[in-house]
C-alpha cells in the first residue's frame, strides 16, 4: 500500500491535472457513471464528513473506488494546523484492498479550486476580459 504525505502530493500534482480530473469527475456524476454520499456526522461547533466514491470502469477508464474522510476544525488555525485535516483512501475493486492513502488537507484545497476554475470556464460565455470576483477564505 502506498502512503503519500502532503508534501509529496504538493510536489507531484499540477493545477491543470487536477481540474481535468474534476472536470472528468463532474461529467461521470452527471451522466450517472458514478456514485457518490456524504454522511456527516457533527460534534458541536466541528464536524467530519466521510464522502465514499465508485467510479465503474468505462472505455479506458479503469475506474476508482476511494473514501474521504474530513474533519472541519475551524479553531485548528489559531494552533497553525489544517482547518481540513484528513485522508484519501483507494481501494482496489476487484479485492476491496487498500491501495493507497492519502493527506487530504491540500487534496481538499486544490480541489475546491479546480471546481472554482471549471464553473468559471462553463459560465463565462465571452472572449471580452471580465471581472471575476471569488469570496472565501480558504488556500
Amino acid at each position: 500500500m502506498k502512503l503519500l504525505s502532503e508534501s509529496r502530493i504538493r510536489e507531484t500534482l499540477r493545477p491543470s491535472d487536477v481540474i481535468a480530473a474534476n472536470r472528468s469527475a463532474f461529467v461521470s456524476l452527471t451522466r450517472g457513471e458514478a456514485e457518490e454520499a456524504r454522511v456527516l456526522l457533527a460534534t458541536g461547533q466541528d464536524h467530519t464528513l466521510f464522502k465514499p466514491c465508485n467510479l465503474p470502469p468505462r472505455g479506458t477508464n479503469k475506474g476508482g473506488l476511494g473514501l474521504k474522510v474530513i474533519g472541519v476544525r475551524e479553531a485548528n488555525a489559531l494552533k497553525g494546523l489544517p482547518t481540513t485535516p484528513g485522508v484519501v483512501m483507494l481501494f482496489d475493486r476487484n479485492t476491496g484492498e487498500p491501495e493507497a492513502i492519502l493527506s487530504a488537507s491540500y487534496l481538499t484545497a486544490i480541489r475546491t479550486a479546480a471546481a472554482s476554475a471549471i464553473a468559471t470556464e462553463l459560465l463565462v460565455t465571452t472572449s471580452e476580459p471580465i471581472n471575476l470576483c471569488i469570496f472565501g477564505a480558504g488556500l
